[in-house]
C-alpha cells in the first residue's frame, strides 16, 4: 500500500512538473521577440480588414456615387492618362466597388462613357 501511494504521488509530481515546464515553455515563446511580433503582425491585419469592410460599407451606402462623381469633377479627367494621374484614395474606392460589384450601372456607364473605366479593368 505504501508503494502504490508513493508511486500516485511520483505519477502526481511528475505531471505537475510537466504541466509547468509545458506552460513556462509557452510564456517564453508568447513574450520572445518573434512571439510579440507575430502578435503584432495580426493586430494589424484585423485593422486593416475592419477598415476596409468600413469603406466598403461606406461605399455601398450610396453604390459609389461619390467616388465616381469626384473623378468626373477633377479638372483635367480628359488628361488622365492611368491611375497614377488619380489620387490614390479615388483609385482605390473605384478598385474597391468594381472588385466588389457595388457600383451602379448607371456610374459605371459614366466612366465608359468618358473612358475611363478602361482605366480600372485593364490595371
Amino acid at each position: 500500500m505504501k508503494t502504490i501511494l508513493s508511486a500516485v504521488i511520483a505519477l502526481a509530481v511528475v505531471i505537475a512538473l510537466c504541466i509547468v515546464g509545458w506552460q513556462y515553455a509557452l510564456y517564453r515563446q508568447a513574450n520572445s521577440p518573434e512571439g510579440i511580433e507575430a502578435k503584432h503582425r495580426a493586430a494589424v491585419a484585423i485593422q486593416i480588414r475592419d477598415k476596409a469592410e468600413a469603406r466598403v460599407s461606406a461605399l455601398a451606402a450610396d453604390r459609389c456615387a461619390t467616388p465616381v462623381q469626384a473623378i468626373l469633377k477633377l479638372n483635367d479627367w480628359q488628361q488622365i492618362i492611368g491611375v497614377k494621374d488619380i489620387p490614390s484614395t479615388l483609385a482605390s474606392d473605384i478598385f474597391l466597388c468594381l472588385e466588389r460589384g457595388i457600383m451602379s450601372p448607371y456610374d459605371k456607364n459614366r466612366l465608359i462613357d468618358v473612358n475611363l473605366l478602361k482605366l480600372f479593368v485593364a490595371a
